[in-house]
């Protein structure tokens, strides 16, 4: 199994937008810097805009410019794009699968919004629709997110532009394949080997690597949450504004739901000061909170039997009466036993603690 040919029978399940087989490397630059503009949000965006790395605003500012600055020009992405066909070549050996190159660049139309991709690969022998995602990385950070080879956890970042693909072709996973490299010191030279017609092969026997595959499934809490996100993205975008100012909603959402496997991590001290400064922020929330409703009923004891006060003729603190029609589930569950059992959902989430360290070690 291997790189093969598009087959001619391939139709993709989102609109064409562009056919990108006959392109070279600038004029599809120049085909993402045009859907930029109009506000068109591609995969390859959506894990800056949510926050996991890179900045939202920053992000906007280019897709309006037009000006991305000379990628190419920086070694890593040169390396990484001359590389991807390497790498989907092995990763599909690795996994016995023929992959093709995706002819087109692709869209989804949502609530006026544009969402884009284009897919490295499409998966030509597999029972569901499946794409590979072809990525490289020396960076540490990224480094210390990957799983085991096979397993479902890969870079935050990396799943979020898989799970978008998987929103605009209607996919039911991805298959995200990472060249992992010892470290970025080789990548210069490389680039230069490979630019002067080096085969790959040759050039990797030099270079500490390895490849993993990670099996990235539709999840369809997580596609749900980027498309609310980006469909308020793209209002903000042709309203002329700035990125919404906290994208936790949405990104804590995607973070929390991902399965855990029941390790605990060391530590650094970075990443402590951020576990404290959670703890601090949400006990001063509570304690806000508390101290709000404290001033709150006492003004309602002020007032009397009036309903509210106004300053300077406006109006700033009312109390009403509102009534509302709410589902009793206590008594139905006690009525109807056997119905609300029928009807019993279970849902799956994951609960975030935060423990405070001066009770801990008392």
């Amino acid at each position: 199994m291997s790189l093969i040919e598009a087959p001619s029978s391939y139709t993709p399940k989102g609109e064409i937008l562009q056919v990108t087989s006959e392109m070279n490397s600038d004029e599809f630059s120049e085909m993402k810097v045009k859907y930029g503009k109009m506000g068109h949000f591609s995969a390859s965006l959506t894990p800056s805009l949510m926050g996991l790395y890179g900045s939202p605003l920053k992000v906007f500012e280019q897709m309006r410019s037009g000006d991305w600055g000379d990628l190419s020009a920086i070694p890593a992405v040169r390396f990484g794009s001359l590389m991807e066909s390497w790498v989907g070549d092995k990763a599909s050996q690795i996994m016995d699968l023929d992959v093709f190159k995706c002819p087109y660049y692709l869209g989804s139309r949502l609530h006026g919004t544009w969402l884009t991709c284009s897919k490295d690969f499409h998966v030509a022998t597999h029972k569901e629709r499946w794409a590979m995602e072809c990525k490289t990385t020396s960076s540490f950070g990224v480094k210390r997110q990957l799983g085991s080879h096979l397993s479902s956890d890969t870079s935050l970042a990396y799943e979020a532009q898989c799970q978008h693909q998987m929103l605009v072709d209607e996919l039911d996973g991805v298959f995200n394949a990472v060249l992992i490299l010892g470290d970025r010191t080789h990548v210069s030279n490389a680039v230069r080997y490979l630019e002067d017609g080096i085969p790959p092969d040759e050039i990797m026997q030099d270079i500490p690597h390895e490849i993993r595959v990670f099996i990235v499934k539709r999840d369809n809490k997580a596609i749900s949450e980027i498309r609310d996100y980006l469909t308020k993205c793209r209002e903000m975008f042709v309203s002329g504004g700035s990125p919404p100012a906290d994208p936790s909603k949405y990104l804590s959402t995607f973070l929390k739901d991902k399965d855990r496997n029941g390790l605990f991590v060391e530590a650094d001290e970075r990443t402590e000061n951020k576990i404290e400064r959670i703890f601090k922020l949400k006990k001063d929330s509570k304690d806000l909170a508390e101290e709000a409703k404290y001033i709150e009923n006492d003004l309602m004891k002020e007032l009397g039997e009036a309903s509210g006060y106004t300053f300077q003729g406006q109006r700033r603190f009312e109390v009403k009466r509102i009534e509302a029609n709410r589902f009793d589930s206590t008594r139905f569950k006690k009525d109807h036993p056997s119905l609300a059992e029928e009807y019993n959902k279970v849902t799956q989430s994951n609960q975030v603690k935060i423990y405070d360290r001066a009770k801990d070690e008392n």
